[in-house]
């Protein structure tokens, strides 16, 4: 999912997929749209959630609360969204997730954790509507 150095994993393809046709589209004569890309990183780990974009010193020891909105769905309450306007700073916002994730010692490899990694992408794209007054 995540790639390495070598090896574009699948949420750069997809991200690097949605910003050309974004810009694409942007780009057209006489296009009144544009869009945002948005990225969160969290973990489930020791059955608490926590946001893998702050500093471990500084999140929320309780962990943070999933919450449940008739319009908005289930969501993580207080996750960081960092906008994400190329692969580089999306590349970025990835390392440092991971850098922050919590690392358990298993039996077979020392650099896994025991956690569950979620990564959610949300794409927004706005039309521009003009009304003329006649």
């Amino acid at each position: 999912m995540m790639g390495d150095e070598t090896n574009e994993g699948l949420i750069q393809f997809i991200c690097n997929e949605i910003l050309k046709r974004a810009d694409k589209e942007v780009n057209k004569e006489n296009c009144c749209s544009k869009y945002e890309l948005t990225v969160s990183m969290f973990e489930l780990y020791n059955e608490k959630i926590q946001d893998l974009f702050l500093d471990p010193n500084n999140r929320v020891k309780s962990g943070l609360k999933v919450h449940q909105n008739p319009i908005l769905g289930v969501f993580v309450g207080n996750l960081s969204k960092v906008s994400i306007t190329s692969i580089k700073t999306l590349q970025l916002q990835l390392d440092i997730g991971n850098t922050n994730k919590a690392l358990g010692v298993m039996r077979m490899n020392s650099k896994t954790s025991d956690g569950y990694t979620i990564c959610e992408l949300i794409f927004k794209q706005y039309y521009l509507v003009l009304y003329i007054r006649t």
